[in-house]
């Protein structure tokens, strides 16, 4: 065996101090659960920390085929203001903001070996969660008088395709390369956006601008993301050991050249994936 489960778990910090150094964007991946099955009735119970944490459970009722259930979230965001006032997206004045970055999703697709060097899976599935992103000021127009969008979140919901290959390295280690395509759809925004200076002759007249102004900023409602992933996962009988690192991609949006919408450029992962068939069963 390659690795002992006590080295696996060392690398845990690591995928901890991710979790924190994670960058400020709207969409953050998680990470992409694709176990390795080899027949019907195998179950895993898959942990995974990171850029996110995340929980993952994966069953084969059939051979060749896998359902996924995957859950995935962030650490809670606060944008707060000491001098001076928000207003949100209800004309009221704050001086905080919260969200947080979560998504759960279902997915079922096909699996195969090729010979004894490969083995590659698909998957198709669908999820709901939210987003935002905070600490990011963009001024539109003009007519904004100095006013800036400082923050916003948003549910959504995601239609996904994903696919990995796996090149089979050693009985007990694989070299993984993910990729996966995600459709976002969102909905229902909030967002916070600065008041105007008390010299500013227009602020009796506040909230400027008017609210259809600021909502049509969020039209162009459909955005996409893509994900390419890198895996070493190694296999240490009770435990699988998956250790990932992800690119995200933003497809282009026709409709502002400094959208709401971003990708997280990088994010890295540290899966631990319980094979329940396995436990009990002696050699």
């Amino acid at each position: 065996m390659l690795f002992t489960t006590n080295q696996l778990f060392k690398l845990l910090p690591l995928a901890s101090l991710a979790l924190i150094l994670s960058s400020c964007s709207s969409y953050k991946p998680g990470y992409i659960n694709s176990p390795t099955f080899e027949k019907k009735n195998d179950l895993f119970v898959n942990l995974s920390a990171g850029s996110q944490l995340g929980a993952n459970v994966s069953y084969s009722p059939l051979n060749n085929w896998g359902i996924l259930l995957n859950g995935s979230t962030g650490l809670w965001n606060e944008v707060r203001s000491e001098s001076s006032a928000f207003v949100n997206q209800d004309k009221e004045f704050t001086d905080k903001f919260r969200f947080q970055n979560y998504f759960y999703e279902l997915a079922t697709g096909v699996y195969t070996p090729i010979g004894k060097a490969f083995y590659i899976d698909f998957y198709a599935g669908y999820g709901m969660g939210a987003s935002g992103k905070g600490l990011w000021r963009f001024h539109p127009d003009d007519a904004w008088f100095g006013q800036e969008l400082v923050a916003f979140k948003a549910d959504y919901s995601n239609v996904f395709l994903q696919s990995t290959l796996k090149f089979i390295l050693a009985d007990d280690l694989r070299f993984n390369l993910s990729g996966r395509m995600n459709i976002l759809n969102y909905k229902d925004f909030n967002y916070i956006y600065g008041s105007p200076p008390d010299n500013n002759p227009n602020r009796d007249n506040w909230p400027l601008p008017p609210q259809n102004e600021i909502n049509s900023y969020f039209d162009f409602n459909q955005q996409t993301a893509y994900q390419v992933g890198l895996g070493l996962e190694g296999d240490a009988k009770y435990f699988v050991i998956n250790a990932q690192l992800q690119f995200g991609i933003e497809a282009y949006d026709i409709s502002n050249e400094d959208s709401y919408f971003s990708v997280r450029p990088f994010s890295v992962f540290l899966g631990i994936a319980m094979p329940i068939h396995r436990w009990g069963r002696k050699d």
